[in-house]
């Protein structure tokens, strides 16, 4: 992938960043946008985003988009999961 000269590459979810990559391209992901995002809790949102940026995400968001009718309390534990690591 990288010798496509991309600087952004999205994974799917829970994906960890390999080392060729890491460095060379903002990673785009990953958590998963149904099981997760839609169906889970706050809680469990939050968790699996640390997870994603612990593995090397770079730019949090659900692997391929919102689903309609997502909970704003979900969405908001993702965004907080995102400051939190910020400001570590």
């Amino acid at each position: 992938m990288m010798g496509t000269g991309v600087n952004r590459i999205s994974l799917d979810y829970l994906v960890d960043v390999d080392e060729t990559v890491e460095g060379k391209a903002a990673i785009i992901g990953n958590i998963n946008p149904a099981n997760t995002l839609f169906f889970g809790t706050s809680e469990a949102v939050k968790e699996e985003s640390l997870e994603c940026i612990r593995k090397g995400v770079n730019i949090l968001t659900p692997n391929c988009g919102i689903p309609t009718r997502t909970s704003l309390k979900n969405i908001k534990a993702m965004v907080d999961a995102a400051r939190e690591s910020t400001n570590k």
